[in-house]
């Protein structure tokens, strides 16, 4: 099974997880391109063998993994923070610290100015935006202006407004968004709910959740600073058409370093997590076992993933084998042969 992973220098790495192999890498100095501010933080899957990457320094690249290969460049700002790249209809919406652009693989179709944040995320034609002790901010990306902002972070009992640090985005549909915080709580924002949270949920003691992602069917991950993977779910009420809790069904064993991004294999009970210390973990969602099934090691600092549509090696497995047994025995002990320093132990 295999993983495409993003890095600090501008690299696009294919790895095959299950054994634990980098099978190539692209970008970056390997074509002449200088890694200083090539950092890529938004990766976008157009189809199972292409994909598209922002980087800080203002540009995109597509890259084809027929013949592994980038196949151009396109610039399409200044040089800022890159947050997120998701397609819409038939374009790109990359979320830069400071603006949003929209483009395809020829050209820049469209670009505005936004806040200064310290997160970013689109879905369809919004992209919101979180900042450090201030309020968010959500653009509807055709008409390229706000279009809602949230309100400002509450008081305590002595009048001092709480701390209120946006460290992750994540929508729920195209009326509702999660806003993860440095304090390891989760807001809910409905657009049509006026400003204030409609949910305010805890996911983590102390890390920030510096990463939050909507694996369908209500299925929420959330990673913090620390390496913790949280698994849970958001219960949404259909009668009223909105979400009115998020709650945590499991955490999985990480690493020391923090989580950067977390991903879910489209067709298997697999999810996994990238980690500030190089690896992946790819975890089972179907067992109760809390440690890594495979770990893999990605060599540079990563900064985004997805997971391929591959199937699943076959492995043996320990209750398949009880099953293969004959009921009465008959016969599981015709192909034994003790090895030969435990007969010469015997005699």
């Amino acid at each position: 099974m295999h993983a495409i992973v993003t890095d600090a220098y501008g690299k696009v790495r294919v790895i095959n997880v299950w054994e634990n192999k980098v099978i190539c890498t692209i970008g970056g100095s390997d074509d002449e391109i200088s890694d200083k501010n090539w950092r890529i933080g938004g990766l976008y899957m157009i189809n199972p063998d292409e994909a598209a990457v922002i980087h800080d320094s203002g540009k995109a690249s597509f890259f084809e993994f027929q013949n592994n290969t980038r196949k151009s460049i396109l610039d399409i700002g200044e040089q800022a923070k890159s947050f997120s790249l998701h397609g819409y209809q038939d374009k790109l919406v990359g979320c830069f610290n400071g603006y949003v652009a929209v483009f395809n693989e020829e050209k820049v179709i469209t670009k505005f100015d936004t806040i200064k944040a310290s997160c970013a995320n689109s879905f369809e034609n919004l992209a919101a935006y979180g900042r450090i002790n201030d309020r968010c901010v959500v653009y509807d990306v055709e008409q390229q202006k706000d279009i809602w902002t949230s309100a400002p972070p509450p008081n305590d009992e002595l009048g001092i407004p709480l701390k209120d640090d946006d460290s992750s985005i994540e929508f729920y549909n195209d009326k509702m968004f999660l806003v993860g915080q440095a304090q390891g709580g989760v807001l809910v924002y409905d657009l049509r709910a006026g400003s204030e949270p409609i949910v305010r949920a805890k996911v983590f003691e102390e890390f920030p959740a510096i990463v939050m992602r909507n694996f369908g069917d209500n299925i929420f991950a959330f990673g913090d600073t620390s390496g913790q993977f949280r698994y849970g779910h958001v219960e949404y009420d259909e009668e009223k058409d909105k979400i009115t809790n998020v709650k945590v069904d499991r955490s999985f064993y990480g690493m020391t370093g923090g989580i950067v991004d977390l991903a879910k294999h489209p067709s298997a009970p697999i999810v996994a997590s990238l980690c500030c210390s190089r690896t992946i973990h790819l975890f089972d969602t179907s067992k109760t076992l809390k440690e890594a099934a495979k770990v893999a090691y990605t060599k540079v600092m990563p900064t985004c993933f997805v997971l391929r549509n591959d199937e699943l090696p076959n492995e043996d497995s320990s209750e398949a084998d009880w099953d293969a047994l004959p009921e009465n025995g008959e016969g599981i002990w015709d192909n034994y042969t003790p090895c030969p320093q435990s007969k010469k132990n015997k005699e």
